[in-house]
C-alpha cells in the first residue's frame, strides 16, 4: 500500500527517462529540421491540386484574360464605360459653356 501502483495526474504518461511515452522521437519535432539539411530534404513529387485548388487557379486565369480584353477595348462592359464617359464629358462641357455665357450676360 505504498502507492506505487497508482498513477497520479503527475506521473501518468511519464516514463522513468522524464520524457513522454506518447511523444516519439524522444520528444523532437520531427517537422524541424536545420538549413544545412534544408538542401538535401527529399522533395516529393509534384502533387496534383485538389478541385478547389484547381477551380481558384481556374478563376484567377479567366479574370486576368478578362482585364486584359477590357483594357484592350475588346468587351462590352468596356464600350459601355466609354459611352458613359462621352456623355458625362458632353454634359460636363455643355455646363461649363452655360456657366461661361451666364458670367458674360451678367458682366453686360
Amino acid at each position: 500500500m505504498g502507492g506505487e501502483g497508482i498513477q497520479t495526474e503527475r506521473t501518468r504518461g511519464i516514463d522513468r527517462g522524464g520524457k513522454s511515452q506518447y511523444r516519439g522521437g524522444g520528444g523532437t519535432n520531427p517537422r524541424m529540421m536545420k538549413m544545412k539539411d534544408l538542401g538535401t530534404a527529399v522533395v516529393a513529387e509534384e502533387v496534383p491540386m485538389t478541385r478547389r485548388e484547381r477551380e481558384e487557379k481556374e478563376k484567377e486565369e479567366k479574370a486576368a484574360a478578362y482585364r486584359k480584353r477590357h483594357e484592350a477595348g475588346l468587351t462590352e462592359e468596356y464600350k459601355r464605360d466609354m459611352a458613359k464617359l462621352a456623355e458625362v464629358k458632353a454634359r460636363r462641357e455643355a455646363a461649363a459653356k452655360k456657366a461661361k455665357e451666364e458670367e458674360e450676360a451678367n458682366k453686360a
